[in-house]
């Protein structure tokens, strides 16, 4: 059951790590943002 689990785990992990910068770049298209704010999204948005 451990082993189940701990795969799930890791296949999400590698899913939300290629996810949450495809949402960052979407986000600083959409809201026209500058380089400071596409930065923080690109690297805030995955810290939390």
């Amino acid at each position: 059951m451990k082993n189940i689990s701990e795969k799930f785990l890791k296949k999400l992990d590698i899913f939300l790590l290629i996810l949450f910068p495809i949402i960052s770049v979407a986000l600083s298209l959409a809201l026209n943002a500058n380089l400071l704010v596409s930065t923080l999204l690109f690297f805030g948005l995955p810290s939390m």
